[in-house]
C-alpha cells in the first residue's frame, strides 16, 4: 500500500471521528448491526464531543485522498480513565481496510506524538471477548484490571507504558562474540566510522532471509564493517562499494580477516547509474549511509532496478525520534547549524512517507533499531577527545543525552 499516508488529523476532519467512533463499536460475529445513533449515548459520545482540546491528540490513515482509519486520545471520564494525566485511546479502521496493518501504523505514529507531548502512558478499555485484545497486547499494552461498561459487558482496562519501546528481542550472537575477541575488538575500534556497523547489520539482517548463494550489493560501506558481517555470518558474495573509501584499503582489511575471496571492493557513487545488469543482486544493503544519498523520491526506485524480483533492499542510519522542524532544541542548535546534519538526520515518519511514495516495492519493516544505544556506546568508547573530529561526535552525543536520536531501519521487497 504505497499510497498510504499516516499523519496528524486536521481540524476540518474532526467530524469524521463520529464515523470512526461508530466503527469502533465491537459487535460479536453473530450480532445484528446497531443504529448509528448509538454513538450519541453520552457515555459513548464523550470520546469525540468537542474534540480539539489541549489534551486531544489524533492521527489518521489516508489512502488516495480518503481517510480510512483514525486513532485518537483524550483525557476524559470514560471507560478507560485511570487519572487526569493519562490519555485514553480509541482507534478504528473502516471494515474494508482491516487486516492490512493500518491499525499498527496508526498506533505507532500516535505513540510517537504522545511521547513528544510528554505523556508517559496511555490507557484503553476493551471488551474481554474482542479479538482486538491480542492486537493491543502485541503493541505493548498490559491488562491492569477489569470493569463493567454501561451495558454490562466485561471489559479489560489496559495500560501502555510509553517510556518503554518494545521491540523484537535481539541476542546479537555474532556481534557479542566478535567484540569478545581482543583482536577483533581492536580491529573494530580502529575501523569504526560511526556507531558499530556490525551490530546494526546483524539486527537489520535478522528481519529477512540471507543465504550463501546470494549476491549482495553494499552501498556506502565505508571501511567495510557491514561487509565483514555479511561475509562471515552468511558466506554470501558481497560487493563492498563506497564513494570515499579506497577499495585497496578495504581489500587489505578483508585480507587481514581472511575473507578477501568473498568480497569485491569497489568505488561507486550510489546516486549515479551503476555498472551492473538490472536485477543482478538479491539484496541491496546499507548501514550508516543511505540517508546521505537516498533522501529523494528517485533514489529508491533507481536502486530497485538492480534487485531481483522478490529481492530485498535493507538500510539503516542515524535518525530522529521526531522531526525538529523549526523547533531545534537549544542544546542541539550548534550541531544543526551544519547544513549536512540538518538535511540528513530526519525522523522515522519522514522516511516512512518518502518510501511510501515509491512504486515497485513493498515495505516490510520501518522501525527503530534496538541496538542504537550500545552501537553508539561502542563507537564513542573508541574515540579520542583530543581529535577534533572525534570531539565533535562526543560533544554532540553528550548534548543529545539520549533524548532525540534513534537508529532507523527500512526494509522493502522488490515486486
Amino acid at each position: 500500500m504505497n499510497n498510504l499516508k499516516i499523519r496528524q488529523i486536521c481540524p476540518q476532519e474532526y467530524p469524521l471521528l463520529e464515523d470512526f467512533l461508530y466503527h469502533a463499536i465491537y459487535l460479536p460475529p453473530d450480532a445484528e448491526p446497531v443504529s448509528r445513533d448509538i454513538i450519541f449515548d453520552p457515555e459513548i459520545y464523550i470520546y469525540v464531543k468537542d474534540f480539539g482540546g489541549k489534551d486531544d491528540c489524533g492521527v489518521v490513515a489516508e489512502m488516495d485522498g480518503k481517510i480510512v482509519g483514525s486513532a485518537w486520545t483524550r483525557i476524559i471520564l470514560a471507560y478507560g480513565h485511570i487519572d487526569n494525566q493519562t490519555p485514553e485511546l480509541a482507534i478504528s479502521v473502516l471494515p474494508e481496510w482491516r487486516g492490512k496493518e493500518i491499525g499498527t501504523q496508526l498506533m505507532t505514529y500516535l505513540f510517537a506524538r504522545l511521547r513528544e507531548r510528554g505523556y508517559t502512558k496511555t490507557s484503553l478499555s476493551v471488551q474481554k471477548d474482542n479479538p482486538a485484545v491480542q492486537f493491543y497486547l502485541r503493541l505493548g499494552y498490559e491488562i491492569s484490571g477489569e470493569r463493567l461498561d454501561h451495558a454490562g459487558h466485561e471489559d479489560y482496562l489496559m495500560i501502555k507504558n510509553l517510556q518503554t519501546i518494545k521491540n523484537e528481542k535481539m541476542n546479537f550472537t555474532f556481534s557479542n562474540k566478535f567484540v569478545a575477541d581482543e583482536k577483533n575488538l581492536a580491529f573494530l575500534q580502529e575501523t569504526m566510522w560511526g556507531p558499530n556497523a556490525i551490530r546494526q547489520s546483524e539486527e537489520l539482517a535478522s528481519h529477512f532471509t540471507i543465504t550463501k548463494d546470494m549476491r549482495i550489493l553494499v552501498l556506502g560501506c565505508g571501511p567495510g564493517l557491514s561487509c565483514v558481517y555479511l561475509a562471515q555470518a552468511y558466506d554470501a558474495e558481497v560487493f563492498a562499494t563506497d564513494l570515499l573509501m579506497s577499495p585497496t584499503e578495504n581489500y587489505k582489511r578483508f585480507q587481514s580477516l581472511g575473507i578477501a575471496d568473498k568480497i569485491v571492493p569497489m568505488t561507486l557513487d550510489g546516486t549515479q547509474p551503476m555498472p551492473f545488469a538490472e536485477q543482478y543482486f538479491d539484496v541491496i544493503f546499507s548501514v550508516g549511509a543511505y540517508n546521505m544519498f537516498g533522501d529523494n523520491e528517485e533514489a529508491l526506485p533507481n536502486l530497485a532496478r538492480y534487485v531481483k524480483k522478490g529481492g530485498t533492499i535493507a538500510v539503516s542510519f542515524p535518525g530522529l525520534k521526531y522531526e525538529f522542524g523549526n523547533n531545534v532544541p537549544p542544546e542541539m542548535q550548534p550541531f544543526w547549524d551544519v547544513p549536512e546534519v540538518a538535511r540528513f538526520v530526519r525522523g522515522i515518519e519522514w522516511w516512512r512517507e518518502l518510501w511510501s511514495k515509491a512504486e515497485g516495492i513493498e515495505i516490510l519493516n520501518i522501525s527503530e533499531q534496538t541496538c542504537h544505544d550500545i552501537a553508539w556506546k561502542e563507537y564513542l568508547a573508541s574515540r579520542n577527545p583530543n581529535d577534533e573530529g572525534d570531539k565533535w561526535d562526543l560533544d554532540m552525543m553528550a548534548a543529545e543525552g539520549g533524548k532525540y536520536f534513534n537508529t532507523i531501519q527500512l526494509i522493502a521487497r522488490v515486486i
